[in-house]
């Protein structure tokens, strides 16, 4: 899907969209991470 995406913006507007497309999809990915969380620890079963 995401190269279908990169292949109509380079198609319809060029590479420098092709780019900023590219760079926006890091962007998205990178803000997402920041919002994981390591899981928390189980207390162990008796």
């Amino acid at each position: 899907m995401g190269a279908w995406v990169l292949g109509r913006l380079y198609d319809g507007l060029g590479w420098g969209a092709c780019v900023a497309g590219l760079a926006a999809a890091l962007a998205m990915a990178a803000l997402l991470a920041l919002r994981l969380e390591a899981p928390k620890a189980v207390a162990p079963a008796r």
